[in-house]
């Protein structure tokens, strides 16, 4: 008779600690896969507009119009980009590519010089 509870006791650790391990693996790989599965998220307009405060949503919004040869609405992307996130050099040399594709060659170098006046201290 007193078999009966402590049987039931393991069987009850052993279901518990199989389940906290696959929960825990799950956690992982989901976690994985996030990264993966927003890494080439591209954002549309109207989302770039409601995600105004997020860099990566404005840069992606720029590369697309950079793809589109739109580089006036890209700078001004870039320009959103890294107001919100200094340290965010692709947007920084995005914005100067695209400001010199616009004939602005001493604003791009400008930028630039900028761009590395942000990161020298690191």
């Amino acid at each position: 008779m007193t078999d009966k509870p402590i049987a039931r006791f393991i069987a009850r650790c052993v279901v518990s600690i199989t389940l906290v391990v696959l929960g825990s693996w799950l956690i992982y790989h989901n976690w994985q896969l996030r990264r993966i599965r927003y890494e080439n998220y591209h954002f549309t307009a109207g989302e770039a507009q409601k995600l105004k405060k997020f860099p990566k949503a404005q840069y992606d919004y720029g590369m697309q119009e950079w793809s589109r040869s739109d580089a006036q609405k890209a700078s001004e992307f870039f320009r959103q980009a890294v107001t919100e996130d200094p340290f965010y050099m692709d947007a920084w040399l995005r914005m100067a590519e695209s400001e010199a594709a616009l004939g602005h060659t001493e604003k791009s170098r400008k930028i630039l010089m900028l761009g590395l006046q942000k990161v020298r201290p690191l």
